[in-house]
């Protein structure tokens, strides 16, 4: 189920996903949603190497989307959709 929020982003992020949006064809949430899923299965693969002093997977697990920077988020996307159109989906 989805549901609807609301972010705050400086003009430079929204023209960045503008452009996105508008290379791919796809709508803003929908990059968002993709960056955010990049963002977090990168993310949680290296907090499974962390040591114990450190935070523990788990607790990188718990770590709220609205957390992430949008410029993460949407750098994130980026890659990913370069790596779509090159036909390279191995990340």
């Amino acid at each position: 189920m989805m549901k609807r929020v609301n972010y705050y982003v400086s003009e430079v992020q929204l023209k960045r996903l503008e452009s996105l949006s508008r290379q791919t064809g796809l709508s803003a949430s929908e990059i968002l949603r993709k960056a955010i899923d990049e963002y977090w299965g990168r993310n949680k693969k290296r907090a499974k190497f962390k040591s114990s002093g450190e935070r523990s997977a788990l607790e990188e697990e718990k770590r709220k989307a609205m957390e992430i920077p949008l410029n993460e988020l949407l750098e994130s996307y980026a890659r990913l959709s370069d790596q779509i159109k090159k036909g390279d989906e191995t990340r």
